[in-house]
């Protein structure tokens, strides 16, 4: 049996704009040649999405993205799941770039941001690395936990949801 966990909805908002432009250009040009990129490549982006499939009899799992019937992800092998953990990640970012200065000196400019997120992942026994199933950005809690709970659902193990989320 297989189950697919929706990781993110339609991309129908992000897709709008290039369908729109490919219905101008069917309007204004009564030509299909002109606007069928446009049609195509915008109901494209408007219906895909992204999802977690699971086989559990097969032991294997896949990340993929869903466009227009396609699932474009490779299957892995699904480890021993004791758990599924949501926990909040934090990533200090550095960028570092150098630029030649008057009279041939090197100067360097750096920069640091900080990345936020919550991280869905399989807990695996005798093992303190998981396999990382999903970020999610911090506003995405409501969406991120229910992933959660229809994985640990699919998997039968417990969700844990750890402080901070």
């Amino acid at each position: 049996m297989r189950y697919e966990v929706r990781t993110s909805s339609h991309s129908f908002w992000a897709g709008l704009p290039v369908l729109l432009f490919g219905l101008l250009c069917l309007l204004a040009y009564s030509s299909w040649i002109g606007s069928a990129p446009g049609l195509i490549i915008g109901t494209a982006i408007a219906t895909s999405y992204r999802a977690i499939e699971l086989e559990p009899a097969r032991r294997r799992y896949r990340n993929f993205t869903w466009v227009l019937g396609w699932h474009a992800g490779t299957w892995e092998p699904l480890p021993p799941t004791t758990r599924v953990v949501l926990k909040p990640h934090s990533d200090t970012i550095v960028y570092a770039a150098s630029h030649c200065g008057r009279y041939g000196t090197e100067s360097y400019i750096s920069s640091s941001g900080r990345y936020e997120h919550l991280t869905l992942l399989l807990s695996v026994p005798n093992s303190i690395i998981g396999e990382v199933m999903e970020e999610f950005p911090l506003v995405q809690r409501r969406r991120a936990i229910a992933v959660g709970q229809e994985l640990a659902e699919a998997l039968g193990v417990p969700l844990l949801i750890l402080e901070g989320v």
